[in-house]
């Protein structure tokens, strides 16, 4: 009786430690539409990331949903192309720790040599979630360290 408590214990523990665990990755979705708001399925969505050069690609769904989930945080290049439509490129979109930020994007009708760009865009918001998120610096996490008698690696 007394194993299964422990392990019982062991195991609730170690769900709560990893699931504590801060993310170090956001996600990005949205939903990709022509001009007159009607979903575009299996467009091609590109998200290249500006520091490492690593390069991500999804489709749209049915639904006209893409999602890429698990990336890095950092500066991002996003292309959305579909066929008959023009390309359209959302530069310097900033992806922080944990965000799970939604980019809609309508295309609009033409050549698919035509490519629209959209760039300082503001800050983004992500009202689908009451989620808060913050990075810490080293100053930060010094005061911290001092204040909660925490040793960190």
């Amino acid at each position: 009786m007394h194993a299964a408590r422990f392990f019982c214990a062991l195991f609730c523990g170690a769900f709560l430690v990893s699931s504590g665990v801060a993310q170090s990755n956001a996600r990005l979705w949205g939903i990709v539409t022509d001009p007159s708001g009607a979903v575009l399925a299996g467009a091609d969505v590109s998200v290249h990331n500006q520091a490492t050069g690593s390069e991500y690609t999804a489709k749209t769904n049915e639904a006209g949903i893409y999602q890429l989930a698990s990336l890095q945080v950092g500066a991002y290049r996003v292309e959305v192309r579909a066929h008959g439509m023009q390309t359209q490129t959302i530069s310097d979109l900033v992806l922080q720790v944990g965000e799970n930020v939604r980019r809609d994007v309508s295309l609009t009708v033409g050549s698919t040599t035509t490519t629209i760009s959209v760039s300082g865009e503001a800050p983004v918001i992500d009202t689908s979630t009451i989620e808060v998120g913050q990075l810490i610096d080293s100053r930060q996490r010094k005061r911290f360290r001092s204040t909660a008698g925490i040793s960190w690696i």
